[in-house]
């Protein structure tokens, strides 16, 4: 019995300390943040410092913040919108009295208030979070940077510090991603990804493309500027270049957080797809209307989980800070991405259940894609018809468009449609290359050597197309163009 206790004890005592030695290590992957996590205002970054330097502070503190597992930052959408019912005008800047206000009209409990000080050339960021009714001191946290290349990994340093104030456990800090890794130490690559930022989300992927592609000239590996490009590109309708940029993002993926990687991951599955039918568009859709339904999708359920998910996360946020707000599919690109993938993917049914659970509203586009799942083309027409003005404001709309006129023979429209989106608009040569090179011609017909043709080709004309340009004028794209009717240009 004695030796019995003895190795009870035994066991006990191992179990602890295993324990212990669970608790200091903390898990390997405590997973993404909890999405119910308190919300926090961030007020406009402060101080001497220059106000570009504060903007990308201010972005850094925000992608440090919404990494935490015991905070999340009110979104900017949010916050314009209540200052749009206190009578501000658009991009007022966030100051800590305003920003109280904001977050007391959205019930939120805390405010962070951060400065960047410049002194000759090193720079000094103090950061202070605060209750909103009282003001008493939560948590704080200060650091200086020498000079502008070591600013990135500061703001890293004292983020981290303030979580671990706000009761970031230690295991989730143990498996921190710093932000110089996951983003880029390079501040000038830094701030052309938010500006790029800033006009994408502005609905400008056009102008956003060339700062992508600025701040991966200054550091090649920014994956997440690959990302964001890819995303710019998939929004001005140029799906070959979508699925480049996401690979070459995976290429190095330490410089993407998990979530980022598993996302990437899965939207290349999609937009992998995507590249497939919209080939099959150009391919077939002058003949074959069933080119509108693939239904043979490789990743198609990975896809679909990944594009619903993103959707009920819009869902959840705008009902967390306005709960009798109006939902509709016109909303996002989200909303539209998710209806074209219920179409090509058979998942109309489901789509249709979800958005009658929040009884939404459902816009043209919606109408538009429903039809194309019934092959119900003469009320197609008459959607279209009904009206022509809204199907030119969104490159979902107009690709629409240009396969409903391709389906129902009307050629010349269908090339000259294409034509128009943005990307074509900006190189107009880039529409011939992709009839050519993607949709069919050999290496041979190329005014280049194209050995490996297709999307990489696609790409490497994008960043070295001035060059070809003359010679593209005159090869065999125009006579490809004119044979389905839509003539060269």
């Amino acid at each position: 019995r004695r030796l019995l206790a003895g190795v009870g004890a035994a066991v006990v005592l191992a179990l602890i300390g295993l324990g212990a030695r669970q608790y200091l290590a903390g898990p390997s992957d405590p997973g993404p943040p909890p999405p119910d996590r308190p919300y926090t205002v961030l007020a406009s970054v402060a101080g001497t410092a220059d106000p570009s330097t504060r903007e990308t502070v201010e972005f850094l503190l925000r992608s440090a913040l919404d990494a935490a597992h015991v905070v999340q930052t009110v979104p900017h959408t949010e916050t314009q919108r209540v200052l749009g019912l206190m009578d501000r005008r658009e991009g007022t800047p966030l100051d800590p009295a305003t920003g109280r206000e904001v977050a007391q009209r959205l019930g939120v409990s805390t405010i962070v208030d951060a400065r960047l000080g410049a002194l000759g050339n090193s720079l000094t960021l103090a950061i202070r979070v605060e209750e909103v009714e009282s003001g008493r001191l939560v948590a704080e946290a200060s650091g200086q940077a020498m000079d502008a290349t070591t600013l990135v990994e500061t703001v890293d340093a004292v983020a981290v510090e303030l979580r671990r104030g706000l009761g970031e456990t230690r295991a989730v800090l143990a498996n921190n991603e710093p932000l110089p890794e996951v983003l880029t130490p390079s501040l000038d690559a830094l701030r052309r990804y938010r500006e790029g930022l800033a006009l994408f989300r502005n609905f400008q992927p056009g102008r956003a493309v060339p700062l992508f592609r600025e701040a991966l000239a200054l550091d090649p590996q920014f994956s997440a500027a690959h990302v964001e490009l890819s995303a710019a590109y998939h929004n001005a309708g140029v799906a070959d270049s979508v699925v480049v940029h996401l690979r070459r993002a995976l290429e190095t993926p330490e410089r993407l957080t998990d979530i980022q990687r598993r996302d990437t991951e899965a939207y290349l599955k999609y937009a992998s797809d995507f590249a497939l039918w919209d080939e099959s568009i150009f391919r077939t859709g002058y003949r074959n209307r069933d080119a509108l339904r693939l239904t043979d999708f490789q990743y198609s359920d990975s896809a679909w989980t990944m594009m619903m998910s993103e959707v009920q996360e819009v869902v959840r946020r705008t009902r967390r800070f306005d709960p009798d707000a109006q939902l509709s599919t016109e909303d996002n690109n989200r909303w539209r991405n998710a209806i074209r993938l219920s179409i090509v993917t058979g998942q109309v049914a489901e789509l249709e259940t979800f958005v009658d659970s929040l009884r939404m509203e459902t816009g043209e586009y919606w109408g538009l894609m429903k039809s194309f799942d019934s092959s119900d083309w003469e009320r197609a027409d008459s959607l279209r018809a009904a009206a022509p003005d809204i199907w030119g404001t969104h490159v979902n709309k107009r690709m629409a468009v240009t396969a409903l006129d391709a389906v129902r023979g009307r050629i010349g429209e269908s090339a000259r449609a294409w034509a128009l989106i943005p990307s074509r608009r900006l190189n107009p040569a880039r529409v011939q290359l992709i009839f050519d090179v993607v949709y069919g011609a050999s290496a041979s017909d190329a005014p280049m050597l194209m050995a490996d043709r297709g999307l990489d080709a696609v790409e490497r004309y994008v960043s070295q197309g001035s060059p070809f340009r003359d010679s593209w004028r005159h090869n065999r794209s125009e006579t490809y163009l004119g044979s389905v009717g839509g003539g060269p240009g």
